[in-house]
């Protein structure tokens, strides 16, 4: 099936912020969903993404900004736990799909933990991703996570790792670093087949990216090695 037919990446309705009322949702960036064939090792598959920016790019009065700020954050909930419900689950469990690997990849514009605003949704859009504690074997792991060393991963230290930075106008143009950008990917049918994951900020002759190419992109690459032989 074409992406663009897929109905799973069509408008679709959830409740997320548990009123018990569904509002409706849309992917402003389709999702890419493509099989990789390598030459060498078995074939697996890759759900691109690029969702809800939780940019506010204006003067706003307070209230009005954190309206704002709590409508991103729905959106992004909402995107989240409709790909996870409608195909991530279905294909780690359908017999058709589960033993071909699966990379979740892009920007999600989130990251671990919960802000303001998704302390009153009481979720984490990246979180709802990678899947729930009381269904271990369809969680999906998170490569810039393994490469961290064992001490920061046994204290959830994330502070090494941004794929963003920015100027906070709201606190005197103070630069901020924000971990939004992930590859996660299955566990079965591979294990240890997703490698090597690094935030790219620099060049192969060691120029910075910033400065070779200034109006690319306002996030860092993020790559991994694959081993499906």
């Amino acid at each position: 099936m074409e992406t663009r037919d897929d109905p799973r990446f069509n408008a679709f309705l959830i409740d997320t912020d548990n009123d018990e009322i569904k509002e409706q949702h849309r992917f402003e960036r389709r999702p890419l969903h493509a099989e990789i064939s390598p030459a060498q090792g078995a074939p697996f598959r890759v759900l691109g993404l690029h969702l809800k920016s939780k940019g506010i790019f204006g003067a706003y009065e307070w209230s009005k900004w954190w309206e704002m700020a709590d409508a991103n954050r729905k959106k992004i909930l909402g995107q989240t736990t409709h790909i996870h419900d409608s195909f991530i689950m279905p294909y780690l469990a359908d017999k058709e799909t589960k033993n071909i690997p699966l990379i979740v990849c892009g920007d999600i514009n989130d990251g671990p933990g919960l802000d303001a605003s998704e302390k009153r949704l009481h979720g984490s859009g990246i979180e709802r991703f990678m899947g729930t504690i009381w269904q271990p074997g369809q969680c999906l792991g998170n490569a810039l996570f393994d490469a961290l060393k064992p001490k920061a991963q046994k204290a959830l230290d994330f502070s090494s790792i941004y794929t963003t930075s920015y100027k906070d106008p709201i606190f005197n143009n103070v630069k901020q670093y924000e971990w939004i950008d992930h590859i996660l990917y299955s566990k079965s049918p591979l294990s240890n087949w997703v490698q090597r994951a690094k935030v790219n900020c620099n060049m192969p002759n060691g120029t910075s990216i910033e400065k070779e190419y200034k109006h690319a992109s306002d996030h860092y690459p993020v790559s991994v090695e694959v081993v499906t032989t």
